[in-house]
């Protein structure tokens, strides 16, 4: 959207969709579908709004293409391109800054995964690995993993482990997580240092 309204001042073009309409629509159904599908799924995400801007990329992509090959717009368009690449590079401390909270997250989410898969070689598949939050500290196991612990900690060993956080993220009885009959192993978070302490 904001490539639109810095182009077509600049352009002096008023956008169209002529020819384009068959792809506007099919980015206005991936936009509209891509938020209905956020109402039948159990667990929040970021994803919810990424997935969904995919289609509102490709419709805004399609009426700057529309300003961009105008004839009255060439000559503009120098300028155009100038002015979007300078407009990213001020935006882009916002991004990072955007960003920033994200990225801890993964950090600890690689780094337990490394330090956990080699421990868990020797075990058998019984039990669930357990892995001890400390909440008053961030990043927390469940900021990095979510409900998804499972999934991570099965796609990083190849074996059928069952995850739980302890405490339990918010959303655990919707994702339809149990609470561990048996601990394979435990992992205790002391100030970002991955710790175990149960085997």
């Amino acid at each position: 959207m904001v490539v639109i309204v810095i182009a077509a001042p600049l352009a002096r073009v008023r956008p169209s969709a002529d020819g384009r309409r068959p792809l506007l629509a099919a980015a206005a159904c991936w936009f509209a579908g891509g938020y209905a599908l956020t109402l039948f799924l159990p667990v929040r995400s970021s994803l919810y709004a990424v997935f969904p801007s995919v289609g509102a990329a490709i419709a805004c992509g399609a009426i700057v293409e529309s300003i961009a090959t105008n004839p009255e717009a060439r000559r503009a368009w120098t300028a155009i391109g100038a002015t979007l690449a300078a407009a990213a590079l001020a935006l882009s401390p916002v991004y990072s800054v955007r960003n920033d909270r994200w990225v801890e997250p993964a950090r600890l989410s690689q780094r337990t995964l490394r330090i956990i898969a080699p421990r868990l070689h020797d075990l058998s598949g019984d039990g669930a690995v357990v892995l001890a939050d400390e909440p008053a500290v961030e990043p927390t196991f469940t900021q990095a993993f979510g409900v998804f612990e499972c999934d991570a900690i099965q796609l990083e060993t190849g074996r059928a482990f069952d995850g739980w956080i302890d405490p339990p993220p918010p959303d655990w009885q919707l994702a339809g997580l149990r609470r561990p009959a048996a601990v394979a192993a435990r992992f205790e978070l002391h100030h970002g240092a991955v710790i175990q302490t149960a085997r």
